[in-house]
């Protein structure tokens, strides 16, 4: 019969797995299916069979997680920069505003956007900021 800790040393492997797999590693995925097979030698060795048909559904359940996980990781978009993002946020607001416009123009009129943009905050670093007047306060009529 083996020794019962082996029962919290898997557990503590399995569990390492699972914070390595949260925290996007791969490892982590193959420590949890690795430690499945030894769970399948606790369960025969200790008579436990329950634990053998665990680790058979486990070992499922990570190897069904990791290939989506790797499968959704290859369809994302690659990280944009900020002026990719700037570029697009641009790009968006002139289909908005003038959505007659063909995508060619609103593309060169967003890149113009970004330039003049990134113009305003190289000025303002340069210069400081100018001050902005004061609007005059109208009451409202009730």
């Amino acid at each position: 019969m083996m020794n019962p800790a082996w029962s919290y040393v898997l557990t503590l492997i399995g569990c390492t797995g699972l914070l390595l797999a949260g925290r996007k590693k791969a490892l982590g995925w193959a420590i949890g299916l690795g430690v499945q097979s030894l769970w399948a030698f606790y369960g025969v060795t200790t008579g436990q069979y329950g634990f053998v048909i665990g680790s058979l559904v486990y070992s499922y359940v990570y190897a069904l997680n990791f290939w989506t996980w790797v499968r959704d990781r290859k369809e994302q978009p690659e990280e944009k920069t900020p002026e990719q993002q700037l570029f697009d946020l641009a790009h968006e607001m002139l289909g908005l505003a003038s959505p007659e416009v063909s995508l060619i123009d609103r593309a060169r009129y967003a890149e113009i956007l970004v330039r003049f943009s990134k113009t305003a905050v190289a000025w303002e670093k340069e210069n400081g900021a100018p001050e902005r007047p004061k609007m005059a306060r109208t009451r409202r009529r009730r």
